[in-house]
């Protein structure tokens, strides 16, 4: 804290102070009322009353000085009071036996007579290395405004640069379109897939490894890991989505994600699942009376995922089967419906019939693994048509969303009692109808297209 100037009143003789306040200021008011040059050491800020009438000013300061412990040193006209010290305290000595006067602290009030300079040279000296500070303290607070100027700057420029880069990314792959550069799918199985620094595919998908997508690449369409992380250097562009299952995405800088950014779990998910099931077949047979048939959180995430996994497997390894699955059941449901419904009313003699004989038993074991199979393929694709069919909202319409919403809606329907296994009943015959009209989404002529599945998938 820097010392401050006062000036010395004119007053002369006998003085009068009310004050009530700090310390501090109650000093530099009997200064002031009676002319002295008083100079005030350390903070004091403790409260005080001073109520005086007609004393000398010599008085009043002494008097204040041994009432708050305060020591007084008097050289000539000059008075220094500051905290006595613990022995000062216990002997007082008279002011005229003190020692050379202490370093100035601080806090400084100084008093002088107007008209008159009556400035010792060790206040004038104290008052010059006060104006050199102030000085020192400007420079520094210019220095620090132009520092943050100059970051500030940086920071922009550094935004400005990205901005560029990420637009030449965008026209070199644009460009590579165009040329017909982009490469298809990078998949592989056990390895990571790396997209290097300015290429472009279309797909990338690790089994049990990370997908990396370089600095400056880009993926066209969805970047996808099993069992490790899906990983965006600075400056990665991914178009679609980016999931991650049993690891998590992982974005540096000013990488990019168009679509959703998915994440199931870390490494531990399978066998965490895996526990979530075993307890809540446990507490289900734990209570056989409960006659509901719901299922636990644990157990209805369980099969989210599974479908989730198996219909995002086929959306982006099979887009065109998909878009002729939910044309069909978008076109013609009862249809499917009655081809899936009588399908299965034929199964069920069929698979007796085969059991029979001892070479049958194969064929209806592959029987019933085909059904297996296809009728969470045309589940996916019920549960696309709904989640395309359901208000968003401003959330971006990518493959991943409109997925997860529409099976989140079968799975709570299914929940529900009588309805729920009615509707999703009748959503497995119109699944293995679709199924089976389509080839397993081989899309026949005069089967046709809608468009806002055409726009979602293509």
């Amino acid at each position: 804290m820097l010392p401050s100037l006062l000036a010395l009143a004119l007053a002369a003789g006998p003085v009068s102070v009310q004050f009530e306040g700090p310390l501090k200021q109650g000093l530099s008011a009997i200064a002031e009322k009676g002319g002295l040059n008083v100079i005030v050491v350390g903070e004091l800020a403790e409260p005080a009353q001073i109520h005086l009438t007609d004393v000398t000013a010599e008085e009043a300061l002494e008097t204040v000085a041994k009432v708050y412990q305060l020591e007084v040193t008097k050289q000539g006209k000059l008075y220094v009071l500051r905290r006595a010290t613990a022995n000062a305290q216990a002997a007082p000595a008279p002011a005229a036996a003190a020692p050379s006067p202490p370093p100035v602290a601080p806090s400084l009030v100084i008093n002088t007579t107007p008209g008159k300079d009556q400035t010792s040279p060790e206040v004038k000296q104290l008052l010059t290395e006060v104006e050199k500070l102030e000085a020192e303290q400007r420079r520094l607070e210019h220095e620090t405004e132009r520092l943050a100027d100059e970051a500030e700057r940086r920071e922009e420029l550094a935004a400005e640069r990205d901005e560029k880069l990420n637009e030449l990314v965008e026209k070199k792959v644009e460009h590579d379109k165009v040329l017909g550069r982009v490469k298809g799918e990078a998949v592989s199985a056990g390895s990571p897939v790396v997209i290097a620094a300015g290429e472009a595919v279309k797909d990338a998908v690790a089994y049990g490894g990370p997908v990396v997508v370089e600095s400056g690449a880009r993926v066209t369409g969805d970047a996808v890991a099993f069992g490790g992380d899906v990983v965006l250097k600075d400056r990665a562009i991914v178009e679609g989505d980016a999931v991650s299952f049993g690891g998590r995405v992982v974005r540096e800088g000013n990488a990019t994600v168009k679509g959703e950014e998915v994440s199931f779990g870390g490494s531990g998910i399978v066998s965490s699942m895996a526990a979530h099931a075993a307890k809540a077949s446990n507490a289900t047979s734990a209570h056989e009376d409960d006659k509901s048939g719901g299922l636990s959180i644990a157990a209805f995430l369980v099969q989210f995922v599974v479908f989730f996994v198996f219909g995002f497997l086929l959306m982006v390894f099979a887009p065109q089967r998909m878009k002729g699955l939910e044309s069909a059941v978008r076109s013609q449901p009862v249809l499917s419906g009655v081809v899936g419904f009588l399908a299965l009313v034929v199964a069920l003699p069929l698979t007796v019939f085969l059991l029979i004989t001892l070479i049958g038993i194969p064929v209806a074991a592959l029987l019933w693994l085909a059904l297996a199979f296809v009728v969470p393929m045309g589940l996916a694709a019920i549960a696309n048509a709904v989640g395309t069919a359901m208000p968003l909202g401003r959330v971006r319409r990518t493959q991943a969303m409109v997925l997860a919403v529409g099976l989140f809606a079968l799975l709570l329907v299914a929940q529900v009692p009588v309805m729920g296994p009615l509707v999703l009943s009748l959503a497995v015959c119109v699944s293995l109808g679709a199924v089976l009209r389509t080839r397993l989404g081989a899309t026949p002529k005069g089967l046709p297209v809608t468009e806002s599945v055409e726009r979602l998938h293509g």
